[in-house]
């Protein structure tokens, strides 16, 4: 990883804060979404909080993507184009310039979601924010005998003619599945409704190790209105429904979001670049079997106003993360 020693001369030596531009390998399990080898630019800051090391990288990304940006543009009008017009430049630049350094620089000031915001609204800690789907709370104790879960939903609107009641019935398996991987104690039930004309409950399809959320709205009309409504749902829409322990429903939910909101984002969408700082991060969880374990990892310092609260696993931890998505 980068070079500790270094950085311990110069905390030593009474140097409060410094950047570091390090090659780094990371030597340790493999993920999706991690190269094995990387450039980072690493920051030591004495004495700071952090809003000041949130300022700093905000601006260090937006001055670095700026002179990126230019110096890129610049390299490319010193190269020799048959046709000279505007239009003629800017469609060499698009075919020749990363398409990020295209992108209008990230602003010097980022929006910023709670671990708490981003799982209830996103289904993830990074959250891809480019398109407006988003789950949801129904407060319908009805629907959720066992007081101990909970019970959300995502609104899929205009897309009853894409799904099939067998393709429905496919992606309500998928996202059991998708816990299943994560965890085996991980269960939740999945109910996938298509909304018909008026508004109406239209044909439904259900998933699941359990069927006790699916049986109470086949027998209550007037509450299968009531959620329809919670999400104003419209003709031609999909509600899936998830019901199931702590966060398990919203990552249920999250990952089907993430599945089928690109594939409905217009061009100038897919090529947004969205900034966004996730904090608050839970210090603990509960695991699959029941234990405790770190929500991210040990080397964290928990949040000063949350040390009361220490012994009951609802800490927070000082740990922020920035996000971009595209």
């Amino acid at each position: 990883q980068s070079p500790q020693q270094y950085k311990q001369l110069l905390m030593v030596g009474g140097v409060d804060k410094y950047f570091q531009v390090a090659r780094c390998y990371r030597d340790e399990s493999g993920r999706p979404d991690r190269q094995p080898e990387f450039t980072q630019l690493d920051i030591e800051m004495s004495f700071s909080s952090q809003e000041d090391i949130q300022k700093v990288v905000e601006q260090v990304l937006h001055t670095m993507w700026s002179s990126a940006s230019s110096m890129a543009r610049k390299v490319a009008r010193t190269y020799s184009v048959p046709e000279k017009s505007d239009e003629a430049m800017q469609q060499w630049e698009r075919q020749n310039i990363p398409w990020q350094l295209l992108q209008k620089p990230p602003d010097a000031d980022f929006p910023r979601l709670t671990y708490r915001e981003a799982m209830d609204k996103y289904g993830s800690d990074k959250p891809d924010t480019r398109f407006d789907l988003f789950i949801q709370k129904v407060e319908e104790p009805e629907c959720q005998p066992d007081p101990g879960n909970s019970l959300r939903g995502l609104l899929l609107p205009n897309m009853c003619s894409e799904y099939s009641n067998k393709k429905l019935k496919e992606l309500c398996q998928e996202m059991c599945e998708f816990l299943l991987q994560k965890g085996q104690t991980r269960n939740i039930e999945v109910v996938a409704v298509k909304v018909g004309k008026d508004a109406s409950w239209g044909r439904s399809v259900a998933a699941g190790s359990v069927n006790q959320m699916n049986r109470v709205l086949k027998a209550n009309p007037e509450l299968k209105q009531r959620v329809l409504s919670t999400f104003q749902a419209r003709e031609n829409d999909i509600l899936l429904l998830a019901v199931g322990k702590q966060d398990d429903p919203c990552e249920a939910l999250g990952y089907t979001r993430s599945k089928i909101g690109p594939l409905h984002m217009s061009e100038e969408q897919k090529l947004q670049l969205n900034w966004v700082w996730i904090t608050d991060f839970p210090l603990f969880e509960v695991g699959s079997e029941g234990k405790i374990k770190c929500a991210h990892h040990p080397f964290t310092m928990p949040d000063e106003r949350d040390m009361n609260e220490f012994r009951n696993l609802t800490v927070k931890v000082s740990l922020y993360g920035r996000y971009i998505r595209s």
